[in-house]
């Protein structure tokens, strides 16, 4: 197997899942704003708050579901470019074994 098509390969993927995990950390970044504009705004008249609140129910419990997903996939693709970034330090060093 050619080392440098491999690396070339990993360092793409590196390079792929930085620019991923950035536009993740701005997504958070801004809803997290976006969350607390909202918070501000439903203090202003409670009951309508709750009446809305109790009637998007379904949706909001989908928003959370689709949150945890989003967190769960950018720690795992977090992970995924460390392992990814050390299986190159080892090529580098002449250490090949993307098996284990």
């Amino acid at each position: 197997m050619n080392h440098n098509r491999v690396l070339n390969y990993l360092r793409n993927k590196i390079s792929h899942n930085r620019k991923w995990l950035k536009s993740m950390e701005d997504y958070f970044l801004y809803k997290s704003i976006t969350d607390k504009a909202l918070k501000e705004a439903e203090n202003e008249n409670l009951i309508a708050n709750f009446i809305i609140n109790f009637i998007n129910l379904p949706t909001k419990l989908m928003d959370f579901i689709s949150d945890f997903q989003d967190a769960y996939t950018y720690k795992k693709l977090l992970k995924e470019t460390e392992c990814i970034e050390k299986e190159v330090e080892n090529i580098e060093k002449g250490k090949f074994s993307l098996n284990g």
